[in-house]
């Protein structure tokens, strides 16, 4: 086959397995795999401001997108959500503080990224973002969050990038996951994040 073709019939089938979800009230569109959950209420899928622990009381899920299978059935990994969440008149410096603020609730337990960011993600169609990372857990790293918020129309939109694991290791005896596969996750759940389309 030829390669022209080849490369088009890749890009078909590609494009045929997401799904695109348009949001009326927040006049966006961003693509998910088609195989992943979505929901647009808190505790379907998950609890928003249990793992968004930087987003303010007034911040309101609107949509959270679960990956429905388990790609490293080896390792400790438990789960990761895709969150569009809005907080209405926010200051463009407090938007940014939802991303790049340390979490209030037990600082103590506030872990630093163990892999290296995936820092290309200057803007979103178009609206530069602030962007920063909540790795928590108490015994091990059970939580690592990208967070990346941007202003738009006097609103603060909020992408939380979540990836979720138990205690491997000693504590469990089940293998870690490791930085490949860390980064594997983090690189599907950006893809998200750069489909994302302002209604113009």
């Amino acid at each position: 086959m030829h390669k022209l073709a080849a490369a088009l019939l890749l890009t078909t089938a590609l494009h045929a397995q997401q799904r695109t979800v348009h949001d009326t009230q927040d006049h966006l569109t961003f693509q998910i795999p088609s195989t992943w959950s979505l929901a647009t209420h808190d505790r379907e899928l998950s609890t928003f401001h249990h793992e968004a622990r930087t987003a303010p009381a007034s911040t309101r899920l609107h949509y959270v997108a679960a990956i429905a299978e388990n790609p490293y059935p080896a390792s400790n990994f438990s789960g990761a959500h895709f969150y569009v969440s809005v907080t209405p008149a926010q200051t463009a410096d407090q938007c940014s503080a939802q991303a790049t603020k340390a979490p209030k609730d037990e600082p103590h337990h506030y872990l630093p990224i163990a892999v290296p960011l995936n820092t290309s993600i200057a803007s979103i169609d178009g609206h530069p973002v602030a962007h920063g990372h909540d790795d928590s857990g108490r015994v091990c790293t059970e939580y690592r969050d990208e967070i990346y918020t941007t202003r738009v129309r006097n609103t603060c939109l909020r992408f939380d990038l979540a990836m979720n694991n138990f205690c491997g290791g000693e504590v469990s005896g089940v293998r870690d996951m490791t930085p490949a596969e860390i980064v594997d996750m983090r690189t599907r759940l950006e893809a998200i994040l750069q489909s994302v389309k302002f209604d113009r």
